[in-house]
């Protein structure tokens, strides 16, 4: 399983509050995350890393928005384990 972190992922950095949104519905799926440290002009420590298939359901194009709802509130309404349920 491929392990990103949301720079590598999207290319830039995600800031704070993105960064917290994700790990939130991280835990909330029972989503493995792992993490691994860093070093660069701007940023020393740790950053989270996910499975690149949850980020790609996480985010999802505006369009899908129907979609991605329907994903999320099924699987907190059946008290599923999404993550497992996709794989990851």
């Amino acid at each position: 399983m491929k392990m990103m972190s949301l720079y590598d992922y999207l290319g830039h950095a995600a800031g704070m509050q993105l960064g917290e949104e994700v790990a939130k519905k991280a835990k909330e799926m029972n989503i493995t995350m792992s993490s691994r440290e860093i070093s660069n002009p701007k940023y020393t420590g740790k950053v989270t890393l996910y499975p690149e298939k949850f980020l790609d359901m996480y985010f999802l194009k505006e369009e899908s928005e129907d979609l991605k709802d329907t994903i999320w509130n099924d699987s907190n309404k059946n008290g599923r384990n999404l993550g497992r349920d996709f794989g990851f």
